[in-house]
């Protein structure tokens, strides 16, 4: 058994007052000049929201397909899940796409 109220609360108060992106987007919905306009903004935001997720499912597809006994220095990888990402940027990724990884 583990302790989950530290989990509970934080993604309890992310809900109740909200996340920083989702207020953001918000405040640019509520500053459109119009509906058609706030509908515009909404649909591209949609499409930054699908074009972001890619890049994540392309992440986790180099996570389930590599073979971290093969990979020199990698052998945490392979353990520790919470250590996947930062191992396919280290290790996977050449030195132009970790920086963009690390900076998303």
């Amino acid at each position: 058994y583990t302790d989950l109220r530290p989990q509970w609360l934080d993604i309890s108060m992310a809900a109740l007052l909200g996340e920083m992106a989702m207020q953001v987007y918000a405040q640019r919905l509520l500053a459109a000049r119009g509906p058609r306009e706030a509908q515009q903004m909404a649909f591209a935001a949609c499409g930054g929201y699908v074009v972001a997720a890619v890049a994540c499912v392309l992440l986790g597809l180099v996570v389930a397909r590599a073979d971290w006994a093969s990979v020199p220095g990698a052998e945490a990888c392979a353990r520790d899940p919470a250590l996947l990402a930062p191992c396919v940027l280290r290790h996977l990724c050449g030195g132009a796409a970790a920086w963009v990884g690390v900076g998303a």
